[in-house]
């Protein structure tokens, strides 16, 4: 009897061992475009913003759009998705000639090309000229994605630092979006 119930035990136990391996939780992919409205509170915290004040706003044909102010600073980080284009080559390409273009009609810094997480990126730094002085407005790191860019952009002084560490921050987020 006692044999009986040890070969019924290790059966049930064998059984449990099986059903328990075979039943593998799926990680959810996130799918459709990329919303940079969506990425989680704790990564936008760890960028240095507060995700408690998110403020977003879209258009079909613009894409998505969201603002946070800094958890320690007077900065504001803009976050954007333009809408999807054709191939994200052509949204990436065409963003850097744009800011390349805009840099040498204002006689600006033009935009510097980098990585940032292995991924394209450039960094543009906004400035108002006005009497022959400079005073830099905002920073801006545009990231490649499948199919268009993310615009990562703090506002302040001296921001281009802090937009690529924001940038460096958030890349993950993107995926293979």
């Amino acid at each position: 009897m006692r044999t009986m119930l040890a070969r019924v035990g290790l059966a049930a136990s064998a059984l449990l061992l099986v059903a328990g391996c075979s039943s593998v939780e799926a990680t959810v992919k996130p799918t459709g475009p990329f919303d940079p409205c969506q990425i989680d509170d704790g990564v936008i915290r760890k960028a240095g913003f507060d995700p408690g004040n998110r403020t977003t706003s879209s258009a079909a044909s613009a894409g998505q759009r969201c603002q946070f102010r800094g958890l320690n600073s007077g900065g504001v980080l803009l976050l954007s998705h333009p809408a999807a284009v054709p191939t994200a080559t052509a949204a990436y390409d065409r963003s850097l000639t744009s800011a390349e273009s805009e840099a040498t009609q204002r006689r600006a810094q033009p935009p510097v090309v980098t990585k940032v997480n292995g991924r394209d990126a450039f960094t543009t730094q906004q400035v108002l000229t006005a009497g022959g002085v400079s005073l830099p407005l905002s920073c801006a790191t545009t990231l490649r994605t499948k199919d268009s860019v993310l615009n990562v952009q703090i506002s302040g002084d001296n921001t281009c630092d802090q937009s690529v560490h924001a940038a460096q921050i958030l890349e993950p987020a993107i995926g293979d979006r």
